[in-house]
């Protein structure tokens, strides 16, 4: 039997559930309780393209896909295995013994992850649009008679700033976008390189990632987890903002890489999560430590469902008031709007 002539008469969802998948919400995009593959991660599966996705790793397919991972055989195992239980009727024996898996489990060998993550940080970093040479460029902008300096991006950075012009610090954005903001030709999206205070790179993440091919690909696309090394919870630009938070005496603390990289680019000391699952025992360790003495915690919280949840996690463990009223729909975005009131469409 061929191969797709196999998924069209199994049922994806019938052999999710036989795995003990179960699915919170409904549409078109479910979402797994439990990731079925790996302790932790979101897992989804999309009813109207048949295929799974798997936020940690990066990895997805379709139910051969889903069977060689998770049965730890190979693709024609995967085959006879579906076949034989979903089509003849059989019941696999008690005693069942899974082939021996094709690639044998390799140690993770950290500093050469972290040196294939410099390499690939590089490239992005370097990499420039096909139509725009330059990601960014002063200009002058004139509010009330003061004139402040800001950055203008390259259009397609645009979306990580949320359409703002950027008032900064020669020597920050200089950093920023040497250091932090790069770009990904393969799913032409902006690229967040994520690194420790010892400006080590631990992760690389693709904001709004497009791809033909790819159907409704998540906001964030991590690398995989195999390609970064162990590390404990880091937020983006800790060097930087651990300068920035000793300065000014306080520090925000809400969800989106992006707003930490607009909160930095504008000097206002910001600390990424993402969720409630990223607040992470190293994360609350981290903000009991004495290195955050004399720094004020306040919420950035975004005013919706996802937001509440973050704020009520971390709350109970680190007590800090939330800036923004839940039912109000006000996020970070619209406070900085509201703040610095220096939008791209005021320049002409």
């Amino acid at each position: 039997m061929i191969i797709e002539e196999l998924k069209e008469k199994v049922s994806f969802i019938t052999v999710l559930e036989d795995h003990g998948v179960e699915f919170r919400g409904g549409g078109n995009r479910l979402r797994a309780k439990v990731n079925p593959i790996r302790e932790g991660g979101d897992f989804d599966f999309y009813q109207d393209t048949q295929k799974y996705y798997d936020h940690g790793t990066g990895d997805g397919g379709d139910v051969v896909d889903f069977i060689e991972v998770v049965e730890n055989l190979s693709k024609s195992d995967a085959l006879s295995f579906l076949q034989e239980k979903y089509l003849n009727g059989a019941d696999l024996p008690n005693n069942y013994i899974k082939p021996t898996p094709r690639y044998k489990p390799v140690k993770k060998d950290n500093d050469k992850l972290s040196a294939q993550l410099e390499i690939k940080a590089n490239k992005y970093l370097q990499a420039s649009h096909k139509r725009y040479k330059n990601k960014w460029s002063y200009m002058t902008l004139n509010v009330g008679g003061i004139e402040n300096k800001v950055v203008r991006v390259a259009p397609y950075l645009e979306k990580l700033f949320e359409g703002y012009l950027i008032p900064t610090e020669e020597k920050f954005a200089k950093y920023i976008f040497n250091r932090i903001v790069g770009y990904d030709s393969f799913f032409d999206c902006p690229v967040i390189i994520l690194r420790d205070e010892s400006e080590k790179v631990i992760d690389i993440v693709r904001y709004r990632p497009i791809r033909e091919g790819f159907d409704d690909l998540p906001k964030y696309l991590y690398t995989k987890a195999t390609e970064k090394p162990d590390s404990t919870y880091l937020f983006p630009l800790q060097a930087q903002m651990q300068k920035i938070m000793m300065s000014e005496g306080y520090c925000f603390i809400g969800e989106g890489l992006k707003n930490a990289i607009n909160a930095s680019m504008m000097g206002i000391p910001f600390i990424s999560i993402e969720g409630a699952g990223n607040i992470k025992p190293e994360l609350i360790e981290f903000l009991k430590s004495p290195r955050m003495d004399g720094i004020s915690l306040l919420g950035a919280f975004d005013g919706d469902q996802a937001g509440v949840a973050a704020y009520r996690k971390i709350n109970k463990q680190i007590p800090m008031d939330n800036q923004f009223t839940f039912d109000s729909g006000v996020d970070f975005a619209d406070w900085l709007r509201e703040v610095k009131q220096c939008q791209v469409s005021e320049i002409k």
